[in-house]
């Protein structure tokens, strides 16, 4: 009976992640595709093909397993296919965490449901979902000494594709790192199995077509702190509407503080890693709701344990499944109104599709200049023309010159476009027509002509 619900719940989860998925455009969305089929039919590029700022800029996609996949998938069954797969590899993720819990109750659930709010604002087909699934591989590896003797030996092949696949493999070695440590230092000797292990882990991340030149890469985007408070997925929690991160985080820290003794060093010290992580960014939320779900039913163990009677117990079974029913009401709510917001940024409506397509049959010259959320699109729907800017460069640096930063003084200096416009040979411009910039008005009146508009974007060009 408890396998049916479990089934049940499941499957509840997986079709409001492929809801959310399926109507949710992610504006890299494009450039991920098409560096898919730019590696299967050329290679792996030394230098970035894709945009004319900074076309000599030795790209390291730390994504390129991940971007075949995705090409592949999307040649094989479209959105559609690509959205069953992303929201099954979120679901495996959840799956792997309850499997921790060794537990099958109304908490359990109750938990299963907050993890999934924690998840379903960043659901779409994305690379760091792999991430997720490559974590949750990682945290139940570590939090039980039964589990790490037995499948320790695992992580290098983890590492292997998740170097291959995502950025944050880099969190994981931390992570292990610290792990070990932490161990180290509570024996006072050198456990040498698991030094191995560790040592043949980050050498498996060296195996990459880029090698050790992956890590400087990796480094740079986390200690980018400009970036934080320009791009939105970057920024810091604090900033953030991700309200299931909230409640999730109250109970993690009520618990914690309550049995703050009962957890080891190790699990102590990489929760407040991840938590820092998470307060920092917003894009590390979903590693924190991965590590807090265990520690918090562990929590929860110890609480149901210092009930002595029957009676306390059976009103602690009962909360449970109020817990249960609290949460799974508020999973269903907040994502009707996630996939509600989100639906707003699918292809019809959010990206210039008819304008791509006007341009298509009236190609200028000359350079295209565009928003910078529509920067993947058009690498994927327009590759006929390179791009200024798109979500691969926010920091991207050569010298001293920033295609962010260049890009900024266009928007916000009022006659330095012009200057850059000139150096670039830019000749149209493609965009929103609900931008709140004053861009449109400025071309205008400097005699650009608007040669087409619809509801979603605008094109002038250069008489």
């Amino acid at each position: 009976m408890k396998k049916n619900k479990f089934f049940l719940l499941s499957l509840l989860i997986f079709l409001v992640f492929f809801i959310k998925s399926l109507f949710f455009l992610d504006p890299d969305f494009g450039w991920h595709v098409k560096m898919g089929e730019v590696i299967l039919s050329s290679g792996i590029p030394k230098t970035d093909p894709f945009s004319y700022t900074m076309q000599n800029f030795p790209f390291i996609d730390h994504e390129w397993l991940v971007n075949v996949l995705i090409f592949k998938l999307y040649s094989l069954g479209g959105f559609f296919l690509l959205s069953l797969v992303f929201s099954f590899l979120a679901l495996a993720t959840l799956i792997i965490i309850f499997k921790t819990f060794k537990n099958d109750d109304y908490y359990s659930w109750a938990l299963l449901f907050l993890a999934a709010g924690g998840f379903i604002d960043f659901m779409g087909v994305r690379p760091q979902i792999l991430s997720w699934l490559f974590f949750s591989f990682l945290i139940s590896i570590l939090l039980s000494e039964k589990t790490w003797s037995k499948r320790k030996y695992f992580l290098p092949l983890i590492f292997l594709f998740w170097a291959n696949s995502h950025g944050t493999f880099g969190l994981g070695i931390v992570i292990l790192a610290v792990f070990y440590l932490l161990i180290f230092f509570q024996e006072k000797k050198v456990i040498w199995s698991d030094f191995l292990i560790i040592l043949s882990s980050f050498g498996m991340t060296l195996i990459n077509p880029y090698g050790l030149r992956l890590w400087p890469e990796i480094w740079s985007q986390y200690a980018d702190n400009l970036v934080r408070f320009k791009i939105t997925e970057w920024y810091p929690s604090f900033l953030s509407l991700t309200y299931f991160f909230w409640p999730i985080l109250a109970i993690f820290l009520a618990i914690f503080w309550r049995y703050w003794q009962k957890y080891s060093l190790a699990q102590k010290s990489i929760s407040l890693i991840i938590l820092f992580l998470a307060l920092k960014s917003i894009r590390q939320i979903p590693f924190f709701v991965v590590l807090a779900m265990p520690l918090i039913f562990k929590g929860i163990n110890f609480f149901q344990k210092e009930l002595l009677t029957p009676e306390n117990n059976l009103r602690f079974q009962k909360a449970g499944q109020y817990f249960f029913m609290g949460s799974l009401v508020l999973f269903l709510i907040w994502s009707g109104i996630i996939s509600f917001k989100y639906s707003a940024l699918r292809e019809d409506n959010y990206y210039p599709k008819k304008a791509v397509a006007f341009l298509k049959q009236n190609l200028s010259e000359g350079k295209v200049f565009s928003d910078y959320n529509w920067g993947g699109y058009l690498i994927w729907r327009l590759p006929e023309k390179k791009v200024f800017i798109d979500g691969r460069m926010p920091s991207w640096k050569q010298g001293d010159f920033s295609a962010l930063a260049e890009y900024e003084k266009i928007l916000t200096k009022n006659e330095n476009w012009k200057t850059i416009f000139a150096q670039r040979k830019i000749t149209t411009v493609l965009w929103p027509k609900a931008s709140s910039t004053n861009l449109v008005d400025r071309l205008k009146q400097a005699g650009w002509q608007e040669i087409y508009q619809d509801k979603v974007a605008v094109i002038l060009e250069k008489q």
